[in-house]
This record gives C-alpha cells, sequence and structure tokens, in this order.
C-alpha cells in the first residue's frame, strides 16, 4: 500500500520548544494537522507552506487538531474563518478550546496557586501566571464541528482512513492519526524524540482539589501504542528517530530513573516539589520551570500511588514530601479494580484511555481459586472485581438470538437459560467462558421490553425471529 501524501510545514512559535510541526495531508480533501499559535509570523509561515504545496489558506477543507495547547490549535478559528475548514477534535478537547480566553484568568489563578503550594518562591508562581497571561495573545477560541472519540476515523482518499486514537497525559483528548496500512503515526505532542515528552499538569479544576494524574495517565497509554505497527512516527517538535516501541521503553526507564532518584533525595529529608526540582533539575529549571515541574510532580504520582511517598501540609499550606518507612508503609491496594459499573480503577484513579480499557477487559481471566487476573505480556496483575467482570452495554437483535454488547468491541450471544435476577433486582447473564456479566441499565430496559408472561404464571422471552423462550430467572447464574 502507498505511504499517503504528508507533508510537513513547520511553523514559528515563541516557546523554548521551537517550531512546531504541522501536517498537510493531501487527498479527496486538503486537510491540516495541527495549527500553529494565532500571530502574523505563524500565519505567514503557513501560508508560504501551503504555496510550497500549490495552495492557500482558502484550499483547506479539514483541520484536525492533535490537543488544545496554544501552538496545536491557536490559529485554527483564523483559518476557519479564511477557508470554512471543518475543525475536528476529541471530546475532551472541544469545550477546552471553545471556552478560550476567556476562561483563562481561574487557570492562571490556580496555575500559580499549585505552584506556591508546592514550594516555588512568589516569584518563580508569578513568572507562570505571567507565561500563561502571554498565551492568551497567541489562542483564540473555536467551536469544534466535528467532535470525535478514540477510534473514529477521518477518510482521506477514496475508502482510505486515519484511526483517530486517543492518548492521555499530555492534554485531555490527545489524540495521534494512524495509518495501519502505511504505518505510519502523526503523534502530536505525545510522541517526542528529544527528551521533551513530559505528561502536562493540567489545573483547570485545581480550586477545586481536582487534579488528573497526568503520568499515571500518560504510562497508560503507552500500552495502547506499543501494540500498534508503526514504521514511521511525524512528531510535532524535532525529529523522531527511533522506533516507537524502542522509544516507549526509554520513556518507561526514564521515568523510573527519575523515580528513583527522588526517593534517594527524600531519603535524606521530607521535601518539596520546588526542592526536589532544584536538586534534579538546576541547570534546567529557569528555562523549563512548567516541564520540570510536571515531571517531578508526575513521578511523585506514582511514588504516592504505590506506597512509598506521602504528602503532609505545613502550616502555610505548603504540601511537602516523605519517604514512608517500610514498618509505616501501608499495606498496597489490589492494582487494579473494576467496579460494579464496569469501570476500571487504577489504586482508586479511574482509567480512561480507550485503548487501556480495551487491553485489560481482553485480558481479564479468573485462575483457580476463582480470583480474576490480567495477563499482559509476562506482567500478570490480579484484580479484584466488586460484582460481576463484564457489564452489558446494551442489547440487540441478530437473527434468531439476542447479542450482548459487553464494550471494548466484545459481543457475546445471549443464552437465555443463564439470565438471573439478583440484589436490587438486577440482571445477570453468563457470557465469555461462564463469567457473569451485569446488565446495566439501559441493557436491561432494552431487554425487558421483550419479556412478557407465558400465561402459565411464568415469564418468556420473545426473541428476534418471532419466537419465544421460557425463563426461569434464577436467584442467580449457576
Amino acid at each position: 500500500m502507498p505511504r499517503l501524501d504528508i507533508r510537513r510545514i513547520s511553523l514559528p512559535t515563541p516557546f523554548p520548544v521551537g517550531a512546531i510541526h504541522t501536517y498537510l495531508i493531501l487527498g479527496d480533501r486538503p486537510t491540516l494537522v495541527d495549527t500553529g499559535v494565532a500571530s502574523e509570523a505563524s500565519w505567514d509561515a503557513l501560508g508560504a507552506g501551503l504555496r510550497e504545496h500549490g495552495l492557500t489558506v482558502r484550499d483547506l477543507e479539514r483541520v484536525v487538531l492533535t490537543h488544545g495547547h496554544v501552538d496545536h490549535y491557536g490559529q485554527a478559528a483564523r483559518i476557519r474563518d479564511e477557508s470554512g475548514a471543518e475543525i475536528w477534535a476529541h471530546a475532551r478537547t472541544a469545550p477546552l478550546i471553545a471556552s478560550y480566553p476567556w476562561s483563562m484568568p481561574p487557570v492562571i489563578a490556580a496555575n500559580v496557586d499549585f505552584f506556591r503550594r508546592n514550594g516555588a518562591p512568589p516569584a518563580v508562581a508569578e513568572r507562570i501566571g505571567e507565561f500563561l497571561a502571554g498565551a492568551v495573545e497567541l489562542q483564540r477560541g473555536v467551536q469544534v464541528d466535528h467532535v470525535v472519540e478514540h477510534g473514529a476515523r477521518l477518510p482521506v482518499c477514496g475508502e482510505r482512513h486515519l484511526e483517530l486514537f486517543e492518548v492521555a497525559g499530555h492534554y485531555p483528548g490527545h489524540l495521534v492519526l494512524y495509518d495501519a496500512d502505511s504505518r505510519e503515526l502523526i503523534g502530536g505532542d505525545h510522541l517526542l524524540d528529544d527528551g521533551t515528552t513530559v505528561p502536562f499538569l493540567f489545573l483547570k479544576d485545581w480550586s477545586e482539589g481536582i487534579r488528573p494524574r497526568s503520568l499515571v495517565l500518560f504510562l497508560q497509554s503507552l500500552d495502547h501504542l506499543a501494540r500498534l505497527e508503526v514504521d514511521r512516527v511525524h512528531p510535532g517538535h524535532g525529529t523522531f528517530e527511533l522506533a516507537h516501541r524502542a522509544w516507549i521503553e526509554r520513556i518507561r526507564k526514564h521515568h523510573a530513573r527519575i523515580r528513583g532518584r527522588i526517593r534517594h533525595h527524600l531519603e535524606k529529608a521530607p521535601a518539596t516539589v520546588w526542592e526536589i526540582a532544584r536538586r534534579l533539575y538546576r541547570s534546567q529549571l529557569e528555562a523549563h520551570t512548567f516541564l520540570v515541574f510536571s515531571e517531578v510532580v508526575g513521578n511523585l504520582d506514582l511514588l504516592e500511588r504505590d506506597g512509598d511517598v506521602e504528602c503532609s501540609t505545613d502550616d502555610d499550606g505548603t504540601f511537602r514530601y516523605r519517604i514512608v518507612g517500610a514498618e509505616h508503609r501501608r499495606p498496597r491496594p489490589p492494582v487494579l479494580r473494576l467496579d460494579r459499573e464496569g469501570r476500571w480503577l487504577e489504586d482508586d484513579e479511574e482509567i480512561t484511555h480507550p485503548g487501556t480499557i480495551e487491553l485489560l477487559t481482553r485480558a481479564l481471566a479468573r485462575d483457580a481459586d476463582g480470583g480474576f487476573f490480567v495477563s499482559i505480556g509476562s506482567e500478570r496483575r490480579a484484580v479484584k472485581v466488586e460484582d460481576a467482570p463484564y457489564v452489558v452495554r446494551r442489547v440487540e437483535g441478530e437473527g434468531a438470538g439476542w447479542l450482548l454488547w459487553l464494550g471494548a468491541g466484545l459481543v457475546e450471544p445471549l443464552d437465555p437459560s443463564t439470565l438471573a435476577i439478583g440484589a436490587e433486582n438486577v440482571l445477570y447473564a453468563l457470557v465469555r467462558d461462564g463469567l457473569r456479566a451485569r446488565f446495566g441499565r439501559a441493557a436491561y430496559y432494552q431487554l425487558a421490553e421483550h419479556i412478557e408472561e407465558d400465561g402459565a404464571g411464568g415469564f418468556a422471552l420473545r426473541m428476534p425471529d418471532g419466537t419465544r423462550r421460557a425463563l426461569t430467572l434464577a436467584s442467580e447464574p449457576s
């Protein structure tokens, strides 16, 4: 299969990261991936880059945004004004970029507060606020025309399409674009080969005490990326020369080393994030304060999750981390948990990346003692299942029977003889390898429409072909 015609157009930014790479996909509908900041220099460079390929801004029909950082979406609104191009973005990204820049003042205040409470000197925290305020001038809010979810498809040429995958950690709803035929990946800021790939702090809701654990989410997303066959990565900045699986392994080892260095530092004395950052990144802290903080906080999140460190609050509100001694270390909770609503959690942090959820759901199995586990590669991890290992999301008729949709692309035929009523009138059935599936509310009502009295004091299930199956509805699955 020939490669797609993907052309790089690099645009200037005022940030230390340097130029951003946007990508022009030439096909049935000229498509631009990412836009650059909203500045005249960036606009002129975009026009010049398009002219090199025989196009103008007015010829663009679609703009796909990998994520909502200013250098990736900043001039999307101006491009649409000029061309009428459709704007595509993930459902998590769309409301965020629609609200900029008027939503920025509380976000700026939240960032200043976070840096102060994590030990940064007031002048440094204020400088972070000034940096974010300056970025307001480089973006313009935009309404997304085509909101997508993980696994959406972008038609590019005839029946050829790109798959859009959500990868968490750098920004909510970050997308990568994947061509399975040519094994190419447009990676945005999720895959960068120059060491700048850092799961960013996202502090929009910090005033309410809510902060995503970005590095935890980022490392989860790498499981999905590792399953893809990739020969070439188109990065958002710099170059990308490594094989992507070698890059994933390098990233994992890098963060493991950082956690080791943080532990070594904390073994001497409790410390704030700022004190740890000064010790580990003294030469980079001045120019890359936000990046350094993001990396240190992310690895502290992992150490705290694993029970190796704990965070306390000083009298003045400053957060301080300390090592948890072996004699005081809390027992590690189950590595993975599947709650009664079918949500996957890792130490009470919900796993939201669709690719990771699919991987875990498909790998779920039961051991000889009746417990549950997932086995991925050489790693086996216990799973605490609160109710049933599967949740029926919807019910559809096909031929003479009913199909149960379990999520993660799993579809199982319903065996009516296994239907059972549990506590609180919850409906269950047996599915894969005789494991229980709990009917969600929507699926319950979908099936209940086809359950009717049989005239003899019992019940029957009406099948899609019009036949009826007697139901026993035991008190629990056998």
